[in-house]
């Protein structure tokens, strides 16, 4: 054979790769060293490759994980008129369908409108009490600059008043807490920077209240004549006792026309009056990077648990954007709140449990992410059917099989600037927010009686840090070129968040002072569940606690044509486990169910509790969970189980309902995937729905591949 080896140096700058060789003085440089080797017919090749970021449509969730993680994140829910909530310090990143598509909701909402011919598109929110209706009443603009206005209206809570039913709609319609408004707006100032901002009314009656008090302060000209009946109305006042304003609706105002809304005998919540909303001006002006600046008032908060309105603040940032290895991103954030919320997940000094803590009252953040994408097999496209008229396929880009892995992983370091003066206490027993030994880390911090409640802000020169680990497997198989079932797809995603145990600055144990910033947690009050917290407690000796651990499992398949169904279900890996044990338990319990020849006339067995003796023979015929056994020769309670086959199948069954009663808090998200014939794939129709959250929206993707 023949040996040969040759060293290569080439200079490859950094936008080479995504915009055509371009070369200037202190680009990177790159060296490769290729080994070659030949002997016969055998050849061996080996090489150094650059790693390469995450570009896969499947990677998205893991490349938004580290903005999850370390700040805020927006994600999709149909609570809002805009559509949009933000994410604070999550235990995981948004599903793939709950990503936001770089399209606004009031351009979506209008695009449906003009194109489609759809007067209002529907949602269904748990909170309005079933199906709302979305509707662009004002859209205006010109070349640089847009505004619109959403409507929205709570349709099923105004279909079950009373007065509805009687055929007075216009009483219900007139109300002004059946609406929300929504607004946004944009303006760009030349190429590379833009103004956005939007808001949101969750009811229109204070609006309404409040431009009544003027009308009428200005029709009796500023005096001051009693006019608390003109604008209480005849049903009185609209305020409480305590100066706050008490939201009228027709469903509190005139009663339901079913309980279904009502809780503890009381009406439907009334919506918050009060306005929520954040501008943002943004810059590309620095090669490579975006530079946002923030301000926020009252924005809407998505929890495990639900949802909450977070504190206002201002905050200016700049990050690293576009396809690239390294990622980084810097800021500073003020809150604004006279009472900081206990907001944040941390490590409890005292207990070692995870916590929720109000956050310093003046930060600075830097962190940095590191990721890769590896395509392990890539298969052939299927050539389309030139007779369909799909004869390109239903997608705008071509879909080959493959098999791709990646990963991302991350940390943020937080300096508190600024501490807040005020103390955050409470009392043992509810609102402490420490999770109870036991419970899975990956949940939402539940309450434990008698934990320390005396947590004050993080104090100032305070540094803590967060890591997170998200790692992305996605197989797809078909080219989405036939009518029939040729697309499928399985994506499973691990996500990994940690953070210091020294989150904070509590009381020391004497009472007085604070605590030492970097004391390790306490095994002994929250010992470690899963391999991954075990692995992390004891490699940083406590120092490092895992926040949450989560997987998640999504699939997709064509139906019919452009078609696809598509679902993902998040759960914990404790959860998982305990889900396959009580599974197993539950089967291998209905295997030792009563036999036929154990039970017969002879039999000297005790028939089981709740038994039933059977006729022509004195079967026993045990019923035991919902499922009554055989009985003994002639007896009818023997005609249960007819076959071996239905036997089977109720311990499958057994095994299913044990199983899924402890994954009842898993997260699952099913919805549909049509692509437009019009756009050619390039415009999608999107319909979803979050069980565990009670939401639903439809909406119009566009250039979302």
């Amino acid at each position: 054979g023949r040996l040969s080896h040759h060293a290569s140096l080439a200079l490859v700058p950094v936008s080479a790769s995504l915009h055509g060789p371009s070369f200037a003085v202190g680009d990177r440089v790159r060296i490769g060293v290729g080994l070659q080797f030949r002997a016969g017919f055998f050849r061996h090749h080996c090489s150094v490759s650059a790693m390469s970021p995450l570009t896969q449509r499947a990677m998205e969730p893991t490349k938004h994980a580290f903005c999850t993680s370390s700040s805020d994140q927006e994600v999709e829910s149909a609570t809002a008129p805009d559509g949009h909530v933000r994410l604070h310090n999550a235990s995981a990143p948004p599903f793939s369908s709950g990503l936001p598509s770089g399209l606004a909701r009031s351009q979506q909402l209008y695009m449906m409108q003009r194109f489609l011919n759809i007067p209002a598109t529907p949602s269904y929110v748990k909170k309005d009490n079933g199906l709302v209706l979305d509707r662009v009443v004002m859209n205006v603009g010109g070349r640089t600059w847009w505004q619109t206005l959403t409507l929205r209206l709570r349709a099923q809570r105004a279909w079950n008043t009373q007065e509805f039913s009687k055929g007075k709609p216009h009483q219900v319609l007139s109300d002004p807490s059946m609406y929300a408004l929504g607004g946004r707006f944009r303006v760009g100032f030349g190429a590379n920077t833009v103004l956005r901002g939007l808001g949101e009314l969750g009811s229109l009656s204070g609006a309404v209240e409040d431009f009544s008090k003027i009308r009428r302060k200005l029709a009796w000209g500023g005096g001051t004549g009693d006019t608390s009946k003109a604008v209480n109305g005849p049903g009185g006042g609209r305020n409480n006792a305590k100066g706050g304003r008490t939201h009228s609706s027709a469903t509190n105002v005139r009663g339901i026309k079913s309980d279904t809304f009502a809780t503890n005998n009381k009406p439907a919540a009334a919506d918050d009056p009060s306005p929520r909303g954040r501008i943002t001006l943004q810059t590309k002006v620095v090669s490579g990077h975006l530079v946002s600046l923030d301000a926020s008032l009252r924005e809407r908060y998505q929890t495990n648990s639900g949802y909450e309105d977070g504190p206002s603040f201002v905050s200016a940032s700049v990050q690293s954007r576009g396809a690239r290895v390294l990622n980084y991103k810097f800021g500073v954030r003020h809150w604004l709140d006279e009472t900081l919320p206990k907001f944040e997940r941390g490590v409890d000094q005292l207990t070692g449990t995870i916590v929720t803590r109000p956050p310093p009252r003046r930060e600075a953040t830097v962190g940095a992410s590191l990721e890769h994408q590896v395509t392990l097999w890539r298969g052939t496209r299927r050539a389309a059917n030139p007779d369909s008229k799909w004869n390109k396929g239903y997608a705008a880009l071509p879909q080959t099989p493959r098999f791709v892995v990646g990963g991302l992983v991350g940390g943020t370091a937080r300096l508190a600037l600024r501490s807040d003066d005020e103390t955050t206490a409470g009392t043992g027993g509810g609102t402490s927010g420490v999770t109870a030994p036991g419970a899975s880390s990956s949940s939402e911090p539940s309450t434990v009686a008698g934990a320390p409640t005396t947590l004050k802000s993080v104090q100032k020169g305070t540094v803590d840090h967060r890591q997170v680990l998200s790692l992305t497997a996605h197989a797809s198989f078909g080219s989405f070129s036939k009518p029939v079932l040729d697309y499928t797809a399985v994506d499973v995603r691990y996500d990994l968040s940690s953070c210091s145990s020294g989150y904070g600055q509590l009381p020391s144990a004497s009472g007085t002072g604070t605590g030492t910033n970097d004391a390790p947690a306490m095994d002994a009050l929250a010992a470690p569940k899963t391999a991954m917290e075990k692995l992390v407690t004891s490699g940083f000796d406590g120092h490092i606690r895992v926040a949450s651990e989560t997987f998640t499992v999504g699939a997709t398949q064509q139906l019919l044509g452009p078609v696809r169904l598509r679902a993902e279900i998040r759960f914990g890996p404790g959860v998982a486990s305990a889900a396959a044990v009580a599974g197993w338990r539950a089967m291998i319990t209905s295997d030792k169910l009563p036999d036929a020849k154990n039970d017969g006339p002879g039999s000297n067995k005790k028939p089981l509790p709740g038994s039933v003796a059977g006729k022509g023979g004195g079967g026993s015929g045990a019923t035991v969970g919902g499922h009554r056994g055989p009985g003994g020769p002639g007896g009818s309670s023997g005609k249960a189980f007819q076959s071996a086959k239905t036997e089977n199948g109720s311990k499958v069954a057994s095994a299913w309902r044990a199983a899924s009663a402890e994954i009842c808090d898993a997260e699952l998200v099913y919805g549909i995937d049509v692509p437009l014939p019009p756009a050619l794939g390039a415009a999608r129709l999107v319909a979803w729905y979050n069980v565990k959250r009670g939401e639903a929206m439809a909406e119009m993707r566009l250039f979302d591949l």
